[in-house]
């Protein structure tokens, strides 16, 4: 099923550089506006296990990590998947065990789960993992490929926007 709006589906590290390694909003104060615009109009989206894995890694102190703020502030966009999604998930895991890592005490890693979101609304992936080497476990790339969904960077979305910082 895909989605008449083009969007994107946004991982853990892709948030991260976002928020806290290469765009802070205190000095990309114009493309924090587009994100939330994006967020607004329903374009960017996660899933719950990305919320997971920002909540397990952060620092839990209030006012010291944006990168938890920022999540908090955008939870709207961290969603379960719906069942169309559920049975792409599936494959993935049938498939492409290599991919699917659990993680102690979190459940699984979102890796699968956000191809499998993306793959469900027809929306490229962004994400900061490389494609895994011939002789490397599988990852995010490489599994994206057998489901058609496009893995990117944060700039060429920030371009295919049309946006300038």
């Amino acid at each position: 099923m895909t989605s008449l709006l083009n969007g994107y589906v946004i991982d853990t590290d892709a948030i991260l550089h976002l928020v806290k390694r290469q765009y802070p909003k205190k000095v990309f104060l114009s493309l924090h506006d587009n994100i939330d615009n994006l967020i607004n109009q329903g374009c960017l989206v996660s899933c719950a296990e990305v919320l997971n894995e920002l909540e397990a890694a952060g620092i839990h102190i209030p006012g010291d990590d944006p990168v938890l703020e920022w999540a908090h502030m955008h939870n709207g966009i961290f969603q379960e998947l719906n069942p169309t999604a559920e049975e792409i998930l599936a494959d993935i895991m049938e498939n492409h065990p290599d991919l699917v890592k659990t993680k102690s005490g979190s459940g699984f890693d979102a890796d699968a789960m956000l191809i499998a979101v993306a793959a469900e609304k027809g929306w490229k992936l962004i994400t900061y993992e490389n494609r895994a080497g011939a002789a490397s476990k599988e990852k995010i790339p490489n599994v994206a490929d057998a489901y058609s969904v496009e893995c990117i960077l944060l700039p060429k979305a920030f371009e295919e926007l049309g946006w300038k910082i």
